[in-house]
């Protein structure tokens, strides 16, 4: 970036001031309060928008002069392009023109020796990160290397995990990254500490016994209840069957009044005796009459022919002779004894039918009697048993004592049930709850180990460790002329160290080299080719000399280099490459060889 003409107006304590600039390195030259820091400050502003630590829009309200409407600073590039930054006191500043690559770095590396120096070491970090090659790696490789710093087992989550931070601190920044992992870090914790592990009591006692739960199976008390409860069922079973034959005994008191309300006349047991002995005496008789008949009918009907042909009867024709004598009958010897007989036969059979049917109606009372009484007596029995169920509540007592007991043992093995699942429940929440703190604490080891690894001690220290050679080569360039004979080095903690002397232990005038030093190391590393040194007056003579001396070897590198410094007078440069600028009260002018050249440029 050649800086070929600067113009300020209204900035600071200058009110107009012009520069054309034709050599490659600018002395500029006045006594305190010319307005050195201004023209430094106006260049800074108008590349970066910074100066003099001024950022908001009222606070740069100051840059503008005293009186002056505006504050607008134009710098005029070898290319022919300008740029320009204005600011008015109500709005913010306004840049006009060409971006530079590299803004973020000027106002520490560009403009003021001193300034990385005094930085924090974060933001050294951070500034070595933007300017040191390799420094920069990609979200890949960040992610590897975090994986070899964390030693775990590749799996997605973890792959994951540190793609996202590499992809965070690639592109945000390893604090970024950093703050991430200690965010994720503070969640786990939180979550770790959410957790609540309460290990269940091993031991209950329900009843009077104590029982160790770790030791009973959830199975078997339920295959013990439902045993307790068949064997209640049975039992209540048994008590409903005789509660019912009790609750039955009414209707049978009643069925049994009734019954004897109706009992039936008793058969006359010398009735059927005398009905039986007749019934022997007559029977005889009449056995003896059938067979004096029998003897009396010798005689014969006579025979006759019958309506169908007895020789062709299977052919179904009507005999000529039907109804013709065919054997005339034979008479009997006696009718009359005959017909006696047949009369008296009749009557001992109409005797014997009688005598067997009142034997018949008696027996038939007799077992009606005797079914009756029988019923009777069993409903009699059935009565009394039932009298002596609810008379005597034994046996009821001795079921419902069973069933009470049954009952109480249910309800013990219920509690029981309840108290080992409920046990084996909180034993499970509590390993499941364990293994989950595990999980988070390992999450919580993790992230702290990622987070160290992204601190600006982990990785970020071992990437500028890497890639320090290249500062230290260009500071060694730097070390040949303004520290000859000795080393200037920035190690690995990023401790600036000369010949093995801490930075805080030099001279200012040292101190002041080792910020050129390092000026020129990272303008160089960034690739910017424009470099302002103020307080160039804190060297003596012979360091003088030694600054002049490196900057004419390295002005090559450099498109514009413009160095500041105090004092009470100006000595021409019999350098071609260097021209000496007097800054006077605002107004700036070169310093010739030729003094009335002088007065005629300042005229």
């Amino acid at each position: 970036m050649k800086i070929t003409d600067i113009r300020i107006r209204q900035f600071l304590g200058l009110e107009s001031l012009d520069l054309h600039l034709q050599a490659p390195i600018n002395v500029i030259i006045g006594e305190n309060e010319a307005g050195k820091s201004s023209v430094r400050d106006a260049i800074q502003w108008c590349l970066t928008g910074q100066a003099r630590g001024l950022k908001t829009q009222q606070e740069q309200a100051a840059l503008i002069r005293d009186g002056g409407k505006a504050a607008e600073v134009s710098l005029t590039f070898a290319d022919g392009q300008t740029g320009t930054r204005r600011k008015t006191p109500k709005s913010p500043s306004i840049f006009s023109g060409p971006e530079d690559s590299g803004p973020t770095i000027w106002p520490g590396i560009l403009c003021d020796s001193f300034t990385f120096l005094d930085w924090p070491e974060a933001q050294r970090r951070e500034l070595l990160f933007q300017v040191i090659p390799g420094l920069n790696p990609a979200a890949a490789e960040i992610a590897k290397r975090l994986f070899v710093l964390c030693d775990k087992k590749d799996s997605v989550p973890f792959r994951k995990l540190t793609l996202d931070l590499g992809e965070i601190a690639a592109t945000k920044g390893f604090k970024a990254a950093e703050t991430e992992a200690i965010t994720k870090r503070r969640e786990a914790k939180r979550l770790r500490d959410g957790f609540q592990v309460e290990e269940p009591a091993d031991r209950a006692t329900i009843g009077e016994t104590e029982y160790i739960l770790p030791d009973i199976s959830e199975a078997e008390v339920q295959e013990g209840l439902v045993k307790l409860r068949a064997e209640r069922d049975k039992l209540l079973t048994k008590r409903g069957k005789v509660e019912g034959e009790i609750e039955k005994l009414p209707k049978l008191e009643s069925e049994l009044a009734a019954m004897e309300e109706n009992l039936p006349e008793p058969p006359d047991p010398e009735e059927i005796e005398k009905l039986d002995n007749a019934l022997k005496v007559n029977r005889p008789i009449l056995e003896r009459l059938i067979a004096a008949n029998q003897a009396l009918e010798t005689g014969k009907a006579d025979q006759v022919w019958p309506a169908m042909c007895p020789v062709f009867s299977g052919a179904r024709l009507a005999c000529p002779k039907a109804g013709a004598v065919a054997v005339p009958g034979t008479p009997s010897p006696n009718p009359a004894k005959v017909e006696k007989l047949k009369a008296d036969l009749k009557e001992q059979q109409e005797e014997v039918a009688t005598l067997e049917t009142e034997l018949k109606a008696a027996q038939d009372r007799q077992l009606d009697f005797n079914l009756f009484q029988a019923a009777h007596e069993a409903l009699s029995a059935k009565v009394e048993k039932s009298k002596s169920q609810k008379a005597s509540s034994e046996a009821t007592a001795a079921l419902d004592h069973s069933i009470a007991s049954l009952d109480a043992r249910l309800a013990r093995g219920q509690d029981l049930l309840y108290a080992v699942s409920d046990f084996w429940r909180r034993k499970a929440e509590a390993e499941k709850a364990q293994e989950k703190i595990g999980q988070v604490e390992a999450e919580v080891t993790l992230y702290d180990t990622l987070a160290k690894a992204l601190a600006p001690d982990g990785l970020p220290s071992r990437l500028i460790a890497e890639a320090l050679g290249s500062v230290n080569d260009l500071l060694d360039v730097a070390s040949v002329h303004l520290f000859p004979g000795r080393s200037l080095a920035l190690t690995e903690g990023l401790d600036i160290e000369l010949s093995g002397c801490p930075f805080a232990t030099l001279s200012k005038s040292a101190k002041f080299r080792v910020g050129v030093a390092f000026q020129y190391s990272l303008a160089k590393l960034a690739g910017a080719r424009l470099l302002l040194i103020d307080e160039a007056d804190l060297l003596d003579p012979s360091n003088r000399t030694a600054l002049i001396d490196f900057l004419l070897e390295i002005q090559p590198d450099f498109d514009t280099l413009i160095i500041f410094a105090t004092s009470q007078e100006a000595k021409p440069s019999p350098i071609p490459e260097i021209q000496i600028w007097w800054l006077e009260s605002g107004r700036i002018r070169p310093v010739e060889t030729d003094d009335a050249a002088c007065d005629q440029a300042a005229g």
